[in-house]
């Protein structure tokens, strides 16, 4: 996984908004000839991509949306605590992302994955979006931060408006513990 960000990174450094949306283009096309006419994309905002792909991707909702409609989830790769990350994710929100992502396990201690999360819930509320979470993308269920999220979202009167996305981690803990937290996430009426 560490190796794969290093070469995504690296890959991020020679963006062009063109390259971009070439590629884009390229799957909004096969995707509309399959039927399909919405899209929820997350785009990379973060220090190394800066707002180019996020540019380049509402260029793209301009220029296809005759053919489909997509929605931006403006998503923190890097993480948040790199410096200049939050800011540049809220400048996203405000250049046009409709909502935010998270991958709290990009950071380094639970510490920091559960502050990550609190971060992207006190963004989300003060810009009114919903949140898209990469939880637990690992087998170990030593990264088990879906509970967490899920508790948020309630302490945060936030329900309806998560999504939990990956959640590996589920299937690694105890069937017991995995029961509760799927009741909890009904509860959170998170999808």
């Amino acid at each position: 996984l560490e190796e794969n960000r290093r070469l995504i990174r690296e890959f991020k450094e020679n963006y062009t908004i063109a390259g971009i949306k070439e590629r884009a283009s390229r799957v909004i096309r096969e995707m509309a000839k399959e039927g399909i006419t919405a899209i929820r994309t997350q785009v990379d905002v973060d220090p190394t991509a800066k707002l180019l792909p996020l540019k380049a991707i509402c260029e793209l909702r301009k220029e296809h949306a005759h053919v489909v409609d997509i929605e931006i989830c403006a998503f923190p790769q890097e993480g948040v605590f790199k410096q200049g990350a939050r800011e540049l994710l809220e400048q996203a929100l405000n250049d046009g992302a409709d909502l935010l992502g998270g991958l709290p396990l990009v950071e380094k201690t639970e510490r920091e994955q559960r502050e990550h999360i609190d971060i992207l819930f006190e963004i989300a509320k003060n810009y009114d979006v919903e949140l898209e979470v990469q939880i637990d993308e690992s087998n170990n269920p030593k990264d088990f931060m879906l509970p967490y999220l899920v508790e948020k979202t309630i302490k945060e009167g936030y329900q309806g408006r998560v999504s939990a996305t990956h959640c590996i981690s589920l299937s690694k803990v105890d069937n017991k513990i995995a029961s509760g937290v799927i009741k909890r996430i009904k509860e959170a009426g998170i999808n």
